[in-house]
Protein backbone atom coordinates (compact mmCIF):
# COMPACT_ATOMS: atom_id res chain seq x y z
CA UNK A 1 0.00 0.00 0.00
CA UNK A 2 1.09 3.78 -0.84
CA UNK A 3 0.35 6.73 1.38
CA UNK A 4 -0.11 9.99 -0.38
CA UNK A 5 -1.01 13.65 1.76
CA UNK A 6 -2.16 16.21 -1.35
CA UNK A 7 -1.91 19.89 0.39
CA UNK A 8 -4.55 19.65 3.29
CA UNK A 9 -5.18 19.76 7.09
CA UNK A 10 -3.77 16.81 7.84
CA UNK A 11 -0.11 16.48 9.24
CA UNK A 12 1.83 14.40 11.40
CA UNK A 13 1.93 14.84 15.22
CA UNK A 14 3.40 13.63 18.55
CA UNK A 15 1.98 15.68 20.92
CA UNK A 16 -0.27 13.04 22.58
CA UNK A 17 0.65 10.01 20.76
CA UNK A 18 1.61 9.04 17.15
CA UNK A 19 -0.88 10.65 14.94
CA UNK A 20 -2.09 12.05 11.63
CA UNK A 21 -4.36 14.68 12.68
CA UNK A 22 -6.71 16.91 10.56
CA UNK A 23 -7.98 20.08 12.96
CA UNK A 24 -10.52 22.38 11.06
CA UNK A 25 -11.24 25.70 12.87
CA UNK A 26 -13.35 28.42 11.11
CA UNK A 27 -14.29 30.90 14.10
CA UNK A 28 -15.12 30.21 17.71
CA UNK A 29 -18.06 27.52 17.86
CA UNK A 30 -17.37 25.81 14.25
CA UNK A 31 -14.56 23.12 14.64
CA UNK A 32 -14.18 19.56 13.83
CA UNK A 33 -11.06 17.23 13.82
CA UNK A 34 -10.41 13.37 12.93
CA UNK A 35 -7.25 11.31 13.30
CA UNK A 36 -5.49 8.42 12.48
CA UNK A 37 -3.34 6.84 15.12
CA UNK A 38 0.11 5.51 14.56
CA UNK A 39 1.11 2.40 16.52
CA UNK A 40 4.57 0.27 16.53
CA UNK A 41 7.65 2.91 15.96
CA UNK A 42 5.87 4.17 12.73
CA UNK A 43 6.63 7.47 11.51
CA UNK A 44 6.95 9.61 8.41
CA UNK A 45 9.94 9.33 6.38
CA UNK A 46 11.62 12.10 4.59
CA UNK A 47 10.29 14.23 2.12
CA UNK A 48 9.01 12.49 -1.06
CA UNK A 49 8.46 13.84 -4.07
CA UNK A 50 7.24 17.31 -2.70
CA UNK A 51 4.80 15.40 -0.12
CA UNK A 52 5.85 15.63 3.18
CA UNK A 53 5.24 13.33 6.29
CA UNK A 54 4.32 10.05 4.01
CA UNK A 55 4.97 6.46 5.46
CA UNK A 56 7.16 4.08 3.42
CA UNK A 57 5.52 2.37 0.75
CA UNK A 58 4.32 -1.52 1.16
CA UNK A 59 5.75 -1.19 5.28
CA UNK A 60 1.87 -0.33 7.27
CA UNK A 61 -0.83 -1.78 7.40
CA UNK A 62 -4.42 0.01 8.34
CA UNK A 63 -6.16 -2.20 10.50
CA UNK A 64 -9.46 -1.59 12.57
CA UNK A 65 -9.34 -2.60 16.64
CA UNK A 66 -11.34 -5.48 17.68
CA UNK A 67 -12.21 -4.09 21.25
CA UNK A 68 -13.28 -0.59 19.76
CA UNK A 69 -13.42 -0.30 16.36
CA UNK A 70 -10.51 2.32 15.94
CA UNK A 71 -8.92 2.66 12.66
CA UNK A 72 -4.99 2.38 13.17
CA UNK A 73 -2.39 2.37 11.45
CA UNK A 74 0.46 -0.39 12.03
CA UNK A 75 4.10 -1.86 10.90
CA UNK A 76 3.30 -4.52 8.58
CA UNK A 77 3.79 -5.56 4.76
CA UNK A 78 0.74 -4.81 2.55
CA UNK A 79 2.12 -5.52 -1.40
CA UNK A 80 -1.57 -4.74 -2.72
CA UNK A 81 -2.19 -1.70 -5.25
CA UNK A 82 -3.81 0.38 -3.42
CA UNK A 83 -3.29 3.69 -1.27
CA UNK A 84 -4.00 5.36 1.62
CA UNK A 85 -5.07 9.02 0.69
CA UNK A 86 -4.99 11.75 2.86
CA UNK A 87 -6.86 14.93 1.28
CA UNK A 88 -9.46 17.50 1.99
CA UNK A 89 -11.06 20.00 -0.01
CA UNK A 90 -12.87 23.89 1.07
CA UNK A 91 -16.17 25.20 -0.13
CA UNK A 92 -16.67 28.68 -2.01
CA UNK A 93 -16.69 31.85 -0.27
CA UNK A 94 -20.23 31.52 1.74
CA UNK A 95 -20.60 28.02 0.72
CA UNK A 96 -20.23 24.68 1.83
CA UNK A 97 -18.27 20.92 0.60
CA UNK A 98 -19.30 17.36 1.41
CA UNK A 99 -18.85 13.78 -0.06
CA UNK A 100 -20.90 12.48 -2.63
CA UNK A 101 -21.80 9.14 -0.75
CA UNK A 102 -23.39 8.22 -4.17
CA UNK A 103 -20.24 8.73 -6.32
CA UNK A 104 -17.02 7.80 -3.99
CA UNK A 105 -16.35 4.55 -4.33
CA UNK A 106 -13.43 4.05 -2.13
CA UNK A 107 -13.38 3.46 1.46
CA UNK A 108 -13.70 6.41 3.69
CA UNK A 109 -11.91 5.38 7.11
CA UNK A 110 -11.57 9.56 8.69
CA UNK A 111 -13.84 12.26 8.28
CA UNK A 112 -13.79 16.12 9.28
CA UNK A 113 -15.45 19.11 7.59
CA UNK A 114 -16.61 22.31 9.73
CA UNK A 115 -17.61 25.75 8.22
CA UNK A 116 -19.50 29.59 9.29
CA UNK A 117 -20.66 31.73 7.41
CA UNK A 118 -18.24 32.89 5.11
CA UNK A 119 -16.03 29.53 4.75
CA UNK A 120 -16.21 25.44 4.99
CA UNK A 121 -13.49 23.20 4.74
CA UNK A 122 -13.23 19.03 4.87
CA UNK A 123 -10.86 16.38 5.64
CA UNK A 124 -10.37 12.80 4.85
CA UNK A 125 -8.94 9.86 4.77
CA UNK A 126 -9.12 7.18 2.33
CA UNK A 127 -8.39 3.60 0.98
CA UNK A 128 -8.43 3.63 -2.76
CA UNK A 129 -7.97 0.98 -5.18
CA UNK A 130 -7.26 1.34 -8.89
CA UNK A 131 -10.25 2.93 -10.32
CA UNK A 132 -12.07 3.91 -7.31
CA UNK A 133 -12.54 7.57 -6.35
CA UNK A 134 -13.69 10.28 -3.79
CA UNK A 135 -15.17 12.53 -4.56
CA UNK A 136 -16.42 16.10 -3.28
CA UNK A 137 -19.26 18.82 -3.86
CA UNK A 138 -18.83 22.17 -3.19
CA UNK A 139 -20.42 25.88 -3.61
CA UNK A 140 -20.47 29.20 -3.12
CA UNK A 141 -20.74 32.58 -4.20
CA UNK A 142 -18.88 31.86 -7.53
CA UNK A 143 -21.26 28.89 -7.96
CA UNK A 144 -21.23 25.19 -7.78
CA UNK A 145 -18.39 22.63 -8.04
CA UNK A 146 -16.88 19.42 -7.85
CA UNK A 147 -13.47 17.60 -7.28
CA UNK A 148 -12.53 14.24 -8.20
CA UNK A 149 -9.34 12.18 -6.17
CA UNK A 150 -9.49 9.38 -8.63
CA UNK A 151 -6.51 6.60 -7.94
CA UNK A 152 -5.29 5.56 -11.63
CA UNK A 153 -3.23 2.60 -10.13
CA UNK A 154 0.08 4.99 -10.32
CA UNK A 155 -0.67 7.82 -8.85
CA UNK A 156 -4.03 10.18 -7.34
CA UNK A 157 -5.32 12.70 -9.96
CA UNK A 158 -7.05 15.45 -8.34
CA UNK A 159 -9.06 17.48 -10.75
CA UNK A 160 -11.70 20.22 -10.33
CA UNK A 161 -15.10 20.31 -12.39
CA UNK A 162 -18.13 22.47 -12.86
CA UNK A 163 -21.53 20.41 -12.63
CA UNK A 164 -22.09 20.65 -16.33
CA UNK A 165 -18.52 19.49 -16.81
CA UNK A 166 -18.93 16.24 -13.84
CA UNK A 167 -21.98 15.55 -15.76
CA UNK A 168 -20.42 14.91 -18.98
CA UNK A 169 -17.36 12.76 -17.51
CA UNK A 170 -19.43 10.80 -15.20
CA UNK A 171 -22.66 10.51 -17.05
CA UNK A 172 -24.32 12.06 -13.96
CA UNK A 173 -25.43 15.07 -12.29
CA UNK A 174 -24.09 16.12 -9.04
CA UNK A 175 -26.80 17.93 -8.12
CA UNK A 176 -29.55 15.60 -8.58
CA UNK A 177 -29.68 13.58 -5.70
CA UNK A 178 -33.36 13.42 -4.52
CA UNK A 179 -37.09 12.96 -6.41
CA UNK A 180 -38.77 16.16 -7.94
CA UNK A 181 -41.61 16.57 -5.63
Amino acid sequence: MKHVILPSAWRWDTEKFPRYFAELVFGRHCHDSAMLPVMGGLAPGEEKEGLKGTLPEGKFQVIKAKEKGTVLIVPGTDSTNRVLLMAGGGGGFRGSIGLDKGATTAKIIAWADAGNALDSGCAFAAILEPGQQVILIGDGRDGSFVVQFLFDGETVKKERFTPKEWSFVSGSNPNDSGEVL
